[in-house]
């Protein structure tokens, strides 16, 4: 029995019709994977900040939630090219800006 990394868990109960390509992404696109890990990382700062009692939290919440909206728009373009490339999943996309915007928001 194989694990499901929690990012890609996460990626699947957010878009549950794709679930086929989200494992071939998964398994054949590192730029796929970024987003997974990503996302999860999104997700455990939005549950913090929506638990924070800091004067900051509101603010830092709605920041991870545009952040998290774009990571979504993001996967569905990936979702999009591996469905067009007819499977053919690797080297699509390379998350660059989204990536250093991630860094920044996770070192506030």
């Amino acid at each position: 029995m194989s694990v499901i990394h929690p990012g890609l868990f996460l990626i699947m109960r957010r878009f549950p019709a794709e679930k086929n390509i989200l494992g071939r992404l998964y398994l054949n696109n590192p730029a796929f994977q970024t987003v997974c890990h990503d996302y999860r990382e999104c997700e455990n700062a939005l549950d913090y900040w929506k638990h924070s009692r800091d004067e900051r939290a509101l603010e830092r919440w709605c920041e991870y939630k545009e952040l998290q909206n774009s990571l979504e728009q993001e996967m569905e373009e990936l979702i999009w090219q591996g469905q067009c490339a007819g499977g053919k999943t690797d080297g699509l996309g390379d998350g660059g800006i989204r990536r250093s915007a991630i860094r920044r928001q996770t070192h506030r």
